[in-house]
């Protein structure tokens, strides 16, 4: 035995190995490099972006776009930088670039910012301000600095635990709230040449290891053995005659066989391969001797005798061997495990940042306090590092000074740079020191780096997290001739700045449907909707003001306050006709229904309202069959008095009620519920409205833009009255024009349209249902005559479904209500988690879906006016309202436009408005005493009149036009008795001449009523 322990110590003595130093790494220590190193190379140029919201992705795939953005900057000249700042109320998240050049941080900041936009779909980054940069990279309140080296490592066992995330970057933040601290980390990118070499030193040190990490000893043993056998015979024979034969013959053989057999074999086993070997040596030796010899004599004689004898003897020989080998290992178990890491990891490692990127990667950890700063340390630590063992793993080194700026941050010295192994990058992936220079930096791909650069998946403070849901990208393709562009298509949150959203203009007549809550984009879209169509179009809007910022884009709009007489008056009576071509049956039908939508009737008032309309037509001299007017030859003349209003309609409604002879219950219940209701529209602003005898001329309307709102109307009913006759007019106006007009187009907006289109509710009486269902048919009615719809409402629920089902294209901004979702949402074949993900649009978002399309498209809508802007002036529109009114004053003032002669339409206007006002104090002043101070208004205002009609200084003729023009809003004036009223009057408060013919002034104005 104490000869193969001394062969054994013999073999290992002919190797000698140079020990490596495995816990070097761990004693390395890092200091602040001196001023005067970084003169040169401080990084002073900065591009910073703020990410301000991400989308509801799982960890696992912000993970892997991150690793795309970080491959993506691989080739870049300037270094990568990701920055966590917690102010202690809430966490920033940072991206940026650095360098010393202003023009590579320019062009790869921008590069950064597209990749990162492109692989992280619906986060949004923010741009940091050049003067906000110091403050950000400034960390002289930190004295409580560290430096991260190590490599970064997954759990294996997370897959497993479903959606769990036990290494994000919320876990570090969420551990650390309150606080104030930051987490840095610079990424500069390697070189091929720099990777390669690493690869070669891996290899290089793999062999080393490889042949030095075991012995074998080899012990082996033989044995021989010989055996010798020979055999020989003998015959002897004599005769008796004289001759005598001596034959002898002699065979001597010798043969020797020797075989000699030896067997080895050794294994071995390492981390990256197996090591087997086997020996065999056999040996065969063989000898033959052969010595043969003849004696031959011959003598005569006779003798006759013979002897036999015989003589055997047997030797054998034969040399065997035996061999017996016995191997014995020694393996160095740090050697070992050094390859194993080197094999399985390393070369794994930089292969991978050789195909997407290798960065030599700091990661710096700093805090105000030191309590802070240790829980940020072992935090990172116990996050970022899996459960894997690792030759590599986190460690936080302690740095004894502040720092001033990144700059100074991003380069370090390192104090023991003399003692760093040649092989520190690759067996612990440190980046090596170059001239007694290190960045203090680890070699990380841009996968271990993405862990590290980590993105929540839940929402943080200061972070915002938006969900997300797929829509189709692709509408259709339309000639840019028929292009009605609404906006950009939106991918995963993300805005395609080259993808359109265009709707067909063709199709404008198919009606539109928009709806969404306040403040989602609605009106927005509806103003793009219009001034993008090129056409004349017309709006409703019960409620707002907001489409006098249309007035900013066109100037033209023409737009009437209903309400508001002193700055634009308006004029509807329901009564006329818009054509001869229209017959009457069909208007008093329409007009029925009206009432009976706004207002609702029981029992047989839908019939008396009926009756009493039309003979308040033929009181007027109509008959209703021939749709001929038997006492007035010209009715559709303007002064022909041929159309009865709300008042005429009214005496007759009292006198139909009487004649049913229902008894006096029913005939009061009538009255109170019909005459006094109908009566209301008699008062006030709404007769000067609406019981007119002349309407403004729509026809003129539908070659204009045009806005009629409804804010200044308080009462719900007269809104919805207003939008019927309004809608019912429009509707004639535009059939009449396109019998003329055949190729006439037009838009009409209406909002809040549950007003007109309401869903009948239970309980409610058919007379109104049958009142919204004909509204429906009209509006359906028009798309024939060019007239396209968009109908607008924040509640589609509450309008009858048919108004959804039969608009060809639809637009849905945000929606919170359930069943809001799902009326509209079945209407568009949006799936559930599109219906569910209607709450989450922002303002200005809209899910768009048109007749044919393959499914819906989320869209962002390009706004072309601001409706949070500063509004147009009152006073303005009063203006423009003048104007308005210069054209049309041969319809609504007939009689004072003949009595009159101006040229200047403000002169004509305050005229107007001051003879009614001088009529009105007449009246006011018969029911009260005369005093000195309403004679001296009333002089005042005649005094102001006879300056404006200079061409017709008396102001009688003037009176009575005025009084003609507007009897329902002087009633006590609408008698034959009014010229001789009128004369007292002007007695009464003592303002005529002394030479004035009171006789004579009744005459005049006796004929000017007769004519």
């Amino acid at each position: 035995m104490t000869d193969k322990h001394t062969t054994i110590t013999e073999l290992k003595a002919r190797f000698h190995l140079s020990e490596l130093n495995v816990g070097h790494w761990n004693r390395i220590h890092f200091q602040l490099a001196p001023e005067s190193m970084l003169e040169d190379e401080r990084l002073t140029e900065y591009r910073f972006y703020r990410i301000e919201e991400m989308t509801d992705e799982k960890a696992a795939v912000h993970r892997l776009a991150m690793s795309n953005v970080i491959a993506n900057m691989s080739d870049s000249r300037a270094t990568l930088l990701y920055m966590l700042l917690s102010d202690g109320q809430g966490i920033h998240f940072y991206i940026g670039v650095a360098s010393n050049d202003n023009g590579v941080v320019h062009d790869i900041g921008i590069k950064l910012e597209r990749a990162f936009s492109s692989n992280l779909l619906g986060a949004k980054l923010a741009a940091v301000k050049p003067q906000d940069i110091a403050q950000i990279t400034s960390l002289l309140s930190m004295k409580r600095l560290g430096v991260v080296t190590g490599v970064p490592s997954l759990n294996e066992e997370e897959t497993r635990l479903g959606d769990e995330e036990f290494q994000g970057v919320e876990r570090l933040v969420n551990g650390l709230a309150g606080e104030s601290w930051r987490m840095v980390i610079a990424c500069q990118p390697g070189s091929a040449e720099e990777v390669e070499q690493i690869i070669e030193q891996i290899y290089d040190l793999s062999t080393q290891l490889s042949s030095q990490m075991k012995y074998s000893v080899q012990i082996s043993q033989n044995q021989s053995e010989q055996h010798t056998h020979s055999t020989g015979q003998n015959l002897t024979k004599t005769s008796g005659t004289s001759i005598t034969l001596t034959n002898g013959e002699g065979d001597s053989r010798a043969k020797s066989v020797g075989v000699n057999e030896t067997r080895g074999s050794s294994k071995g086993t390492s981390s990256s391969y197996d090591n087997k070997g086997t020996n065999h040596s056999q040996g065969t030796s063989s000898g033959t001797t052969t010595t043969s010899s003849t004696n031959k004599s011959h003598a005569r004689g006779t003798s006759d005798s013979e002897s036999v004898g015989s003589n055997e003897g047997t030797s054998d020989a034969t040399t065997s061997g035996d061999g017996q080998a016995v191997t014995r290992e020694e393996i160095n178990k740090g050697y070992e495990e050094l390859l194993k890491h080197l094999g399985d990891t390393q070369i794994s490692r930089f292969r991978q940042g050789n195909s997407k990127g290798m960065f030599k990667t700091s990661l710096f950890l700093a805090a105000k306090t030191n309590a802070v700063y240790e829980r940020l340390s072992a935090s990172v630590r116990s996050i970022f590092q899996g459960n894997n063992p690792t030759l590599t793993p986190l460690r936080v080194h302690r740095l004894q000074h502040g720092v001033a700026q990144l700059g100074q941050l991003l380069q370090l010295a390192d104090a023991a740079t003399g003692a760093q192994h040649p092989y520190s990058e690759a067996i612990y992936s440190l980046v090596s020191a170059s001239h007694g220079r290190a960045q203090c930096s680890t070699w990380l791909n841009s996968q271990e780096i993405s862990l590290l650069m980590g993105l929540p998946d839940k929402e943080l403070a200061g972070l915002k997290i938006r969900k997300c849901v797929d829509f189709a990208l692709n509408p259709p393709d339309l000639p840019e001739s028929q292009q009605l562009t609404l906006g950009q298509v939106i991918q995963h949150g993300q805005p395609l700045a080259f993808k359109p959203l265009t709707l067909d203009k063709s199709e404008l007549n198919k009606h539109i449907f928009i709806t969404g809550v306040t403040g989602s984009g609605k009106t927005t879209s509806c103003m793009k909707l219009l001034l993008e169509s090129g056409l004349p179009f017309l709006v409703i809007e019960p409620a707002k003001t907001e489409y006098r910022e249309l007035y900013q884009k066109n100037p033209d709009v023409e737009y009437y306050c209903l309400g508001r007489e002193d700055i634009t008056p308006f004029r509807l009576n329901p009564f006329e006709l818009v054509s001869s071509k229209e017959t009457l049956t069909g208007h008093i039908d329409i007009l029925k229904n009206a009432l009976n939508a706004v207002f609702p009737m029981e029992a047989a008032m839908p019939m008396i309202v009926a009756e009493a309309i039309i003979q308040a037509y033929e009181r007027k001299g109509w008959d209703i069959f021939s749709n001929q007017n038997l006492l007035i030859e010209e009715p559709f003349a303007l002064n022909s008095g041929a159309w009865p209003n709300f008042s005429d309609m009214i005496r007759e409604l009292d006198s139909v009620i009487e004649s049913k002879g229902m008894g006096k219950e029913f005939e009061e219940k009538y009255r109170g519920s019909l005459v006094a209701r109908l009566t209301d529209l008699t008062k006030g602003t709404k007769s000067r409205m609406l019981n007119a005898r002349h309407s403004i001329d729509f026809d003129a309307l539908l070659d204009k833009r045009v806005v009629f709102e409804l804010d200044e109307i308080k009462d719900e009913n007269d809104k919805s009255l207003l939008m019927a006759l309004i809608v019912t007019r429009l509707a004639e106006t535009i059939k009449q024009r396109y019998l003329r007009e055949p190729g006439y187009r037009h838009l009409t907006l209406i909002e809040e349209a549950h007003r007109l289109l309401a869903k009948p509710e239970p309980g409610e009486g058919g007379s109104k249902k049958l009142g919204v269902e004909m509204f429906c048919n009209l509006l359906a009615e028009v798309r024939k005559y060019g007239e396209g719809l968009i109908i607008a409402d924040q509640i589609p629920n509450k309008l009858i479904p048919d108004v959804i089902k039969n608009t060809n294209t639809k637009i849905v901004h945000r929606l919170f209500s359930a069943d809001d979702r799902e009326v509209i949402g079945d209407t568009m074949s949006l799936s559930d988690e599109q219906k569910n993900f209607l709450p989450s649009l922002q303002t200005g978002q809209a899910v768009i879906y048109g007749g044919g399309w393959h499914g819906a498209v989320l869209t962002q809508i390009k706004p072309n006016a601001n409706t949070t802007g500063q509004p147009i002036d009152e006073r303005t529109i009063a203006d423009r309202g003048i104007q308005q009114w210069w054209p049309q004053r041969a319809r609504l003032f007939p009689q004072l436009a003949a009595q009159t002669h101006f040229d200047d339409p403000q002169a004509f206007i305050v005229y107007s408005q001051q003879i009614g006002n001088l009529l009105r104090l007449i009246t006011l002043a018969r029911q009260l005493q005369p005093g000195a101070s309403l004679n001296a208004q009333l002089l005042r205002i005649v005094g102001q009149l006879k300056t404006l009609n200079a061409c017709e200084p008396d102001l009688i003729p003037a009176m009575v036009a005025w009084t003609l023009d507007n009897t329902d809003l002087l009633p006590d004036a609408v008698h034959e008795k009014m010229p001789r009223r009128l004369a007292e009057l002007l007695k009464f408060i003592d303002i005529a001449p002394e030479s004035l013919d009171f006789t004579v002034l009744a005459a005049r104005v006796n004929d000017m009523t007769k004519k």
